[in-house]
């Protein structure tokens, strides 16, 4: 047998490039985090369950709450009820593999009880094996936009209400005079149905001696 006793023996690897390797990625994960922290917008991240890991001020002060509140709740207790489900169908898929991002338009419910729309957008976080370890979401407030479409959409649906019921024949024309919308009293005053007027121009229904005019 060999004798030790006036020394040792030992391997040396050399380990550089995995130490390089790991300061590279502690520095990019420190750089993401910054960026997270001080982002204009709502960002969170989400675990394969749903349950919130890490939430930047941003979305915290969007929701009323604070940051630590917040973190380690599952994100569908923010969800506004009627969203939870389709939201869930995307996360769901995105898990799968089936869609590598997905952008939606959801609310969430605020800590006083107030809904805020907003438009989200969502990245997995995948392993070396192509699994889904975690979710990244970017949150932006767009509750004044919707409420400024759903008060136009509510205004158009209350003309388009009053020209259906006018008492009044109403037609408008494109530029070649060709209808492109009348209401019922219109067609019935002409004897055609809508559908009829719709296929004419304001000449065809004039009477001769009135074309000049």
């Amino acid at each position: 047998p060999e004798d030790f006793s006036r020394g040792t023996r030992g391997v040396i690897i050399d380990i550089s490039s995995r130490k390089t390797a790991e300061g590279e990625l502690a520095r990019r994960e420190k750089q993401f985090f910054a960026i997270f922290e001080n982002a204009g917008a709502g960002m969170d991240l989400v675990d394969t369950d749903g349950r919130l890991l890490r939430v930047n001020r941003a979305l915290a002060d969007m929701l009323g709450y604070s940051v630590a509140e917040m973190e380690g709740r599952n994100i569908s207790e923010f969800t506004h009820p009627d969203d939870i489900s389709a939201s869930g169908e995307k996360l769901r898929a995105l898990q799968a593999g089936e869609m590598d991002s997905y952008s939606l338009e959801k609310r969430y419910i605020a800590r006083d009880g107030g809904v805020i729309w907003a438009s989200l957008s969502v990245t997995p976080i995948r392993n070396a094996a192509g699994e889904t370890e975690a979710i990244i979401g970017l949150i932006s407030d767009i509750t004044e936009r919707r409420l400024m479409q759903n008060e136009l959409k509510r205004r158009e649906e209350r003309l388009s209400a009053i020209f259906r019921n006018a008492g009044i024949g109403i037609g408008l024309t494109g530029a070649e005079g060709r209808y492109e919308i009348v209401n019922p009293a219109f067609a019935d005053m002409l004897g055609y149905s809508i559908e009829e007027l719709l296929e004419k121009t304001n000449l065809e229904v004039t009477h001769p001696d009135d074309r000049q005019k």
